[in-house]
């Protein structure tokens, strides 16, 4: 008699800690992962700007720069573009314009209005164009 209500109790407990982990990772989190998402900055730029999957760059360099893994596009450092756009966090700009300032020309268009969690910075899109 006592198996029965170990058991029955046991399956209780398995089912009530799936149900609040559904809960937790569908409405709770789901509210805090929209809200720190890139999701609308990327739509903005995409309706405010011409880019398509030519014409967007990225750094990848792991060792200097934080990576924006969530947007992937051409690696800038492979391709060396002529012209185009270009993404990159806010405080890392300065070092690009540093190791690349001499041969390109950038300007900047707009960055984001959030700081984003996964940079832990704003999202910068350039313009820039071949010397």
């Amino acid at each position: 008699m006592f198996k029965k209500i170990n058991i029955k109790i046991l399956y209780a407990t398995i089912a009530l800690t799936f149900s609040v982990n559904l809960l937790i990772d569908g409405v709770i989190m789901r509210g805090i992962r929209e809200g720190d998402s890139c999701r609308v900055f990327a739509e903005r730029i995409l309706k405010e700007y011409p880019l398509n999957k030519k014409n967007v760059y990225v750094v990848n360099n792991l060792r200097i720069y934080r990576n924006l893994y969530g947007l992937n596009f051409h690696d800038f450092d492979k391709e060396t573009p002529a012209k185009g756009y270009f993404l990159i966090g806010e405080n890392e700009m300065e070092k690009v314009l540093s190791t690349y300032g001499d041969k390109y020309t950038f300007r900047t268009l707009t960055k984001s209005d959030q700081t984003f969690s996964e940079l832990k910075q704003k999202i910068v899109l350039s313009e820039f164009e071949l010397k």
